[in-house]
């Protein structure tokens, strides 16, 4: 393959085992950093098509610096290497151009996926993030429209289509007096919105 790929990270043995591995899976490695720094100025120099980095090293926050090698090499796509899989960091890291998000203890399984999908110019976010953050986003549009789960969520679209308090519950497979405690808080927040209209 001819992806150039940049690897980041303050681990020396972490940064020569990814180097190796990719190596023989055919990617060509053309740098190897033990920092952000050096991950920016190596960035401008040689061009990678790919940066793969830690997003927390100390001499300087991943992300923030991640941000200014897209400023400088914009076609350079980077994947961040983390142990964070909370809906902040993910959020962060989106926000900062990162194209690919993977879990540094499941390196072997998402790194290659992820290097692929962002070589192809796609987001990659490996499943138990993407789940997280899945998660995450839905609780806040529930919150926003005022439910409290998805299967309350789900219950007024059933509600809205002519469904019974009975079909409700074998559809969300739910007790009907679960589905009837659904119906109440959704009525009371239709007459809520209608008085406050």
């Amino acid at each position: 393959m001819d992806t150039g790929i940049l690897i980041a990270d303050q681990d020396t043995a972490v940064r020569e085992s990814i180097a190796a591995f990719l190596r023989c899976l055919g990617f060509s490695v053309i740098g190897l950093v033990q920092d952000m720094r050096e991950a920016v100025a190596l960035s401008r120099q040689l061009r990678p098509r790919i940066v793969v980095f830690d997003s927390f090293m100390p001499t300087a926050i991943g992300l923030e610096v991640a941000a200014s090698i897209r400023v400088d090499c914009p076609a350079t796509r980077m994947i961040a290497m983390t142990m964070h899989m909370e809906a902040p960091y993910v959020h962060a890291a989106l926000r900062a151009g990162i194209a690919g998000y993977v879990i540094k203890t499941r390196l072997v399984t998402f790194l290659v996926p992820a290097i692929q999908a962002v070589a192809r110019g796609a987001i990659y976010l490996c499943p138990e993030i993407a789940t997280a953050a899945v998660r995450a986003w839905l609780s806040s549009v529930y919150a926003r429209e005022g439910f409290r789960s998805s299967k309350e969520h789900r219950a007024a679209q059933l509600m809205a289509e002519g469904q019974t308090v009975e079909q409700i519950a074998a559809l969300l497979d739910i007790s009907v007096k679960a589905a009837a405690a659904y119906r109440s808080r959704i009525i009371r927040r239709l007459q809520r919105s209608a008085l406050i209209s």
